[in-house]
């Protein structure tokens, strides 16, 4: 959804509200799950390629961040597919680990699974914790190491064409 916002605060033509270059004319922003990215719509304007940059950084950040909030990887440890979510509500990460202290501190050798679509049957704590392993290789390192590169990406874009290049 775009928005024409005509009460964007400046000082000497530069926008102060949200740290823009100088542009003159209408500013028009994209809101994207609560945030607002500044946008050019009119063929008259031409934002800086740092600003589009910034704009790309914005999308680029969105697309991470739903997959850390939404991901799932195939355990190779429990011949499964788990959600590897990472959010204030579903940290399955977390939800291993302390499912795998429970088991350590009540000595229980094994409890079922329950993976995304299936259950893993009698599975024990190194198989718990070989996943734990392997759901952080997925966020920390896979998401990480790809949100880094697109960044890497967006920086040495010299162009708008070589940014709209840049997806997830």
């Amino acid at each position: 959804m775009y928005v024409q916002r005509e009460d964007v605060k400046f000082l000497n033509g530069i926008c102060t509200d949200h740290g823009i270059g100088k542009i003159t004319g209408k500013w028009l922003y994209k809101q994207y799950e609560g945030q607002e990215s500044l946008l050019d719509t009119h063929a008259d304007l031409q934002p800086s390629i740092q600003d589009l940059r910034e704009i790309k950084r914005t999308e680029i950040k969105a697309s991470w961040a739903q997959q850390m909030r939404a991901g799932s990887i195939q355990s190779q440890a429990l011949g499964i597919e788990i959600d590897a979510r990472r959010n204030d509500t579903d940290n399955d990460l977390q939800n291993i680990e302390v499912l795998i202290k429970g088991m350590i501190a009540t000595n229980t050798p094994t409890c079922d699974y329950v993976g995304k679509t299936q259950v893993a049957k009698n599975v024990t704590v190194a198989q718990l914790q070989a996943a734990s392993l392997e759901m952080a290789q997925y966020a920390l390192v896979q998401l990480y190491e790809k949100k880094h590169g697109k960044d890497a990406q967006i920086e040495a874009a010299t162009t708008k064409a070589d940014l709209d290049k840049i997806v997830w």
